[in-house]
Formats: structure tokens, sequence, C-alpha cells
């Protein structure tokens, strides 16, 4: 990927990163638990394992004879899944 790319996508991890602490600062908050609890549940010897994917499926060019994706669960405390308008469904 080119250098633009990579430091766009540093920053927005970065971003992303502080947005789930203080999110799940909040939800710790308001379940009455310790502010840090999420954190720590979620934390490994070197902190909170923290990952980012970006996707992008292309077209089906017959849509009619997909079913979708099997179920699943996505693995980890904290999902944020940002989408675009011009795609309905979760992914």
């Amino acid at each position: 990927i080119s250098e633009e790319l990579s430091k766009t996508m540093d920053e927005y991890v970065s971003q992303l990163h502080k947005f789930a602490e203080r999110l799940s600062k909040l939800m710790c908050e308001n379940l009455g638990l310790p502010r840090e609890h999420i954190v720590n549940a979620f934390s490994g010897i070197e902190g909170p394992v923290f990952g980012t994917k970006v996707a992008k499926y292309p077209e089906c060019p017959h849509p009619e004879l997909i079913r979708g994706l099997r179920e699943h669960t996505d693995a980890g405390g904290i999902i944020l899944l940002l989408q675009d308008d011009q795609v309905p469904g979760l992914e």
C-alpha cells in the first residue's frame, strides 16, 4: 500500500482505539463496574488486543442465486462496524 494510505490508516486505527476505550469506560460506568473492567478483561500481557479489517465486497453478478453468509459470531468485546450508505446489510 502507499505511504499516504498507510499513514491515513494508522491515524484511523489510533482514533478507533481511543473511541473503543472511551466507549468501554462508559459501558462500565453504566453497568456499575470499575472503569477499566472491560479493558482489563480483554487485555493480554501487552495490553488490549485490537484489530482492524477493511473489506470491499464486489457486486454479485447473480444476487438472486445467493442466500448470504452462514451465521457467525465476531470475536472480541467491542465490535465497531462502520458501513457506507451504498450497501445495505451488516457486511
